[in-house]
């Protein structure tokens, strides 16, 4: 059972496919549980916490880390799991509406949803094109570029001087899928429920599904995450 989702792409197909029906043939409950605060969203925190603590055992775990005898061959992995942790409470506000407390007057004067966090700061939000520019670059050098650079031996090389923890291949539609998935539902498909918001969580939940595989992996096989033997 670990090897069907830890070594093969299945679980991803399923996943797209899962989606792409839902929309496509159940709207109402499509765009229902999809909205922010309810049902998608929550769940996307909880991988993206998954993620967080994932990296951290990895990085307890690999012995080609050990080996470094370095400080800084932890840096990249750490960082992961810091972000993943920001990324999850991000994605709920910091429990804002969990724990009902409100915003300090003075981020609800510079946050364009009047909420506790930082990514709807309106100078975050419009800089470089806004927050769902950074999420899709980062879908796409996470999950696409890198990955394809490591299958060269210099790619590898370069990966391996920074210690940089590399995607496994057959998670790439995770990534790709919620990419295409964004882009397609949102930005080109004419249907009344995108203006529902519905599509865009349920990208960041495909992208958190492939965040969490991208660590658990990483718990599952350490040092393969490192482009070395486990």
């Amino acid at each position: 059972m670990v090897k069907f989702f830890m070594d093969k792409p299945y679980f991803s197909i399923i996943t797209m496919l899962f989606f792409i029906i839902w929309i496509e043939f159940f709207p109402v409950s499509y765009t229902f549980y999809n909205q922010e605060d309810r049902l998608l969203e929550n769940l996307s925190a909880v991988l993206f916490f998954i993620a967080s603590v994932a990296f951290v055992i990895t990085a307890m775990k690999s012995s080609y880390l050990k080996e470094a005898n370095s400080k800084l061959a932890y840096f990249m992995i750490i960082s992961w799991a810091i972000l993943m942790f920001v990324f999850a409470g991000e994605e709920i506000s910091w429990g804002q509406r969990i724990f009902d407390f409100g915003t300090p007057d003075g981020l609800n004067e510079i946050n364009l949803q009047g909420e506790f966090n930082i990514h709807n700061i309106d100078i975050v939000d419009q800089f470089g094109g806004g927050k769902y520019r950074y999420l899709t670059i980062m879908m796409l050098l996470t999950g696409v570029v890198f990955p394809l650079m490591a299958l060269h031996e210099k790619g590898k090389q370069f990966f391996q001087i920074f210690k940089y923890p590399v995607l496994p291949m057959h998670f790439m539609l995770f990534f790709l899928g919620a990419y295409l998935y964004g882009k397609w539902y949102v930005a080109w498909f004419p249907a009344d429920l995108t203006d529902m918001n519905a599509p865009t969580e349920v990208r960041e939940f495909i992208f958190g599904l492939g965040m969490m595989f991208h660590a658990l992996y990483g718990v599952y096989k350490p040092n393969a995450l490192f482009l070395a033997e486990d």
